[in-house]
């Protein structure tokens, strides 16, 4: 508390004394003591007000009978424990944030098939599964899947998928059928 007092606080301590993790959000960073010590008396405030919440959290939880006066001191503390080891960890942090990268890219592939199933690749034949029961389970798997299947220049099997799902209607078909159809009227409208 000395050094809140003097203004002599690191990111550290002062991350030990209130609570807040800055290296955790950019959104802290404004809390941490720069070099002018602008936001220094800011910080302090922000200490001030979390204590605050504390004694009255301490202060209802006694005037409702939960805690004894003598007591509520060691319970607060060991409920400002609790809660803090609820907190996540920096590393627990980031691999949640990794994760949700990975759900959203996951996500942004599902919008177009074409991206999630068109892929060519090599296959392996010595692994125990020839080349065509491979191309058999992949359109087995996943009707309206092409698969196509060539070598390279040194004999490897390469295999290359593409989406090409089924419609019931053509519409090739039918703006081929529409454009006869034109071409028939006008050479009706020619002849009449």
């Amino acid at each position: 508390m000395g050094r809140l007092v003097s203004d002599r606080l690191t990111p550290r301590q002062f991350e030990l004394l209130s609570g807040i993790r800055t290296s955790a959000s950019p959104d802290n960073l404004s809390y941490v003591k720069d070099a002018e010590n602008g936001a220094f008396l800011e910080r302090r405030e922000l200490i001030r007000l979390q204590q605050e919440m504390v004694e009255s959290m301490r202060r209802k939880k006694v005037i409702a009978g939960e805690w004894k006066e003598e007591e509520s001191h060691a319970l607060l503390q060991q409920e400002i424990e609790r809660l803090v080891s609820l907190e996540k960890s920096a590393t627990e942090l980031k691999n949640e944030h990794v994760m949700q990268r990975e759900v959203i890219s996951i996500f942004s592939e599902m919008q177009s098939p074409e991206r999630l199933h068109e892929k060519e690749y090599h296959f392996d034949e010595g692994m125990g599964q020839s080349l065509q029961e491979h191309v058999k389970e992949l359109r087995e798997r996943t009707p309206g899947l092409k698969v196509l299947t060539r070598r390279d220049r040194d004999g490897f099997a390469i295999v290359k998928t593409e989406w090409s799902p089924e419609f019931k209607y053509s519409l090739d078909m039918d703006m081929d059928l529409d454009k006869a159809n034109e071409n028939r009227m006008k050479t009706m409208e020619v002849l009449a």
